[in-house]
């Protein structure tokens, strides 16, 4: 699996988005600190870990001194909650500035109502 993008998201915790378009986030503080080679050390600097970035489909922070594909970090997956936003009708209304096209909650509610959905 080939990597086209990773962002910092907090603490250890980073969000890849793969060649496929999937997006998926990875916790390293458990690995990162529990390996012993001293190489890693500096990683463990939030100001080193958070430079992160992407070369040739792979993740790599520093001088290549630290390197993963996803396919080597199945263990450090992260189940997230929060809903990572996708082109839909929503998303493209704010783009183009329509905003005035959107419902506010009180007419979608009362849409919702006139289609037999009580809310």
């Amino acid at each position: 699996m080939l990597v086209s993008d990773v962002k910092y998201i907090k603490d250890y915790v980073i969000e890849v988005t793969l060649r496929t378009g999937e997006v998926k986030r990875y916790d390293l503080k458990k690995w990162l600190f529990s390996d012993i080679n001293p190489i890693l050390y500096k990683f463990r600097k939030l100001n080193h870990f958070k430079k992160v970035r992407v070369e040739n489909g792979i993740i790599v922070w520093g001088d290549d001194e630290m390197d993963f594909t996803p396919d080597h970090m199945v263990e450090m997956e992260v189940n997230h909650k929060e809903k990572i936003p996708r082109d839909n009708k929503f998303s493209r209304l704010l783009k183009e500035g329509r905003k005035s096209q959107l419902l506010s909650p009180l007419q979608a509610k009362n849409q919702l109502k006139r289609r037999g959905i009580n809310v």
